[in-house]
């Protein structure tokens, strides 16, 4: 499991890779209270960005990556309801910037609600 150390590391909370067949996968963990969690076309591109800067040869890799976000909500929370969006992804037009629009398009979303009773073992941060 990755834990960015920069506080506002775009995009996700924490990331995690399975090797699986044919693509390698990237499962990323957004933690949120709010009913939306949509992006923007500049967070994605700072995302890029920081992982070139923390994984070699992170373009190559990208390219024939699957990305799986699950958003984490505690069950008090507003539950989201819909895919997250992606405001301005049609501005990515260059060969790099199509790279991370696929990337997000192809993701798949999933939502997680968690009670404090599931997870007993865990201090809760409040």
């Amino acid at each position: 499991m990755y834990l960015p150390v920069e506080p506002n590391f775009p995009l996700l909370d924490a990331l995690f890779f399975l090797n699986t067949s044919p693509r390698r996968t990237m499962v990323g963990l957004q933690f949120t209270t709010a009913a939306a969690h949509d992006t923007t076309d500049s967070k994605l591109k700072d995302f890029d960005d920081d992982m070139t800067k923390c994984f070699n040869n992170w373009g190559n890799i990208s390219r024939d990556l699957s990305l799986e976000i699950i958003y984490v909500q505690h069950a008090g929370s507003a539950p989201m309801r819909r895919w997250q969006k992606c405001a301005g992804i049609e501005r990515l037009t260059s060969e790099k910037d199509e790279r991370i629009a696929k990337l997000w398009t192809d993701a798949h979303q999933y939502r997680l609600t968690l009670l404090y009773e599931d997870v007993p073992n865990f201090r809760l941060i409040q």
